[in-house]
């Protein structure tokens, strides 16, 4: 989340929903792995089974912990264009 002159920028990891109108399911501080694994290991086994088909970012620690908590097919996402951006392109966030 860029920076203004009262805050940092902030790194987010946001998880969008692809199934149907795009939503926005949440967005977690951090851009790392352990960030992704801790929000979906919070979802629990029965959510997570749902899931059948995950857009990553290209990053392998992205890939590394999905695999290892989804059985699902995993598609890569080209870095430019983000499942984010492609999905909500008129989104705007704030905070």
């Amino acid at each position: 989340m860029k920076a203004t002159p009262s805050a940092p920028t902030r790194y987010v990891t946001s998880f969008v929903d692809l199934d149907g109108p795009p939503r926005v399911l949440d967005l977690v501080d951090g851009r790392n792995a352990t960030d992704v694994g801790v929000w979906l290991d919070a979802r629990g086994p029965d959510w997570r089974a749902q899931i059948e088909v995950c857009a990553l970012d290209p990053h392998r620690g992205y890939y590394n912990d999905v695999t290892a908590r989804l059985d699902l097919a995993i598609r890569s996402a080209n870095a430019r264009l983000s499942s984010w951006s492609r999905a909500c392109p008129d989104a705007r966030l704030s905070g």
